[in-house]
């Protein structure tokens, strides 16, 4: 099976080769790796271009064009996506092929990350993986930690939201692919990822994370609480 990998960034230079060493690193090899550089100002490209990647530039700025990019453009028969900031576990590709390997009707799957802010990970495991199975009867998907069937995301590429700033990317993903295939989560596929946007204000982040996943759930189950998110938005700017 081949899995292609796909590495959404911007502005990434001084974590964008770790991240990339780990995904060489790999006990089975990716067919390729794609990094779609977002309009970085820096090195990103360059370092990843020196190390062997293929990189594609997207010129709408936001990760859900960019992550579009590199998936519509992938070879292989199974998309792995992760982050640049985030450091991927030597066996990571062998785990996810043997997913898709034994069960020819898993459609996505995903697994936790282990942030350096310790709160934050079962608070992901939480909203992300539970709450989500919860409401619409299946996991999310988590971004610097998901596979999808290249099949999969053909057939729902143009119905996956596209703005950023009502929708969390990676669960909107999981979202549209639940509708009429299976969504898989794997508890050992574990990644570790960067927890630098968190430590420059946990708690409003946090809450702008929470509004946000609110907002997305109000969108596409036409729940209630789209109010509540509302509420608290009003409450925080006065």
């Amino acid at each position: 099976m081949r899995i292609s990998v796909v590495i959404p960034a911007f502005n990434e230079e001084k974590r964008i080769a770790a991240c990339l060493r780990t995904v060489y690193n790999q006990t089975l090899p990716a067919f390729e790796v794609i990094v779609v550089d977002n309009n970085s100002t820096d090195d990103t490209a360059k370092i990843a271009k020196q190390m062997g990647a293929t990189v594609i530039i997207e010129k709408n700025q936001g990760v859900t064009f960019a992550r579009n990019t590199g998936f519509n453009l992938v070879q292989g028969d199974v998309i792995a996506r992760t982050d640049a900031d985030t450091i991927v576990p030597t066996t990571w590709i062998e785990q996810i092929s043997r997913h898709f390997e034994n069960d020819k009707q898993l459609d996505a799957l995903s697994g936790p990350a282990v942030f350096g802010i310790s709160v934050f990970s079962p608070l992901l495991r939480l909203l992300v993986f539970e709450a989500n199975k919860r409401i619409f009867g299946h996991y999310g998907l988590f971004g610097p930690n998901l596979a999808i069937r290249k099949s999969a995301w053909i057939r729902i590429k143009d119905e996956v939201c596209m703005d950023d700033d009502k929708v969390h990317e990676d669960t909107d993903l999981s979202i549209h692919i639940g509708k009429g295939g299976k969504v898989g989560y794997d508890k050992n596929l574990k990644v570790r990822t960067s927890a630098r946007r968190l430590r420059q204000s946990p708690s409003s982040l946090l809450v702008e994370y929470l509004i946000k996943w609110a907002d997305m759930i109000a969108f596409h189950k036409k729940y209630r609480i789209t109010r509540l998110a509302s509420n608290i938005r009003h409450k925080m700017s006065n």
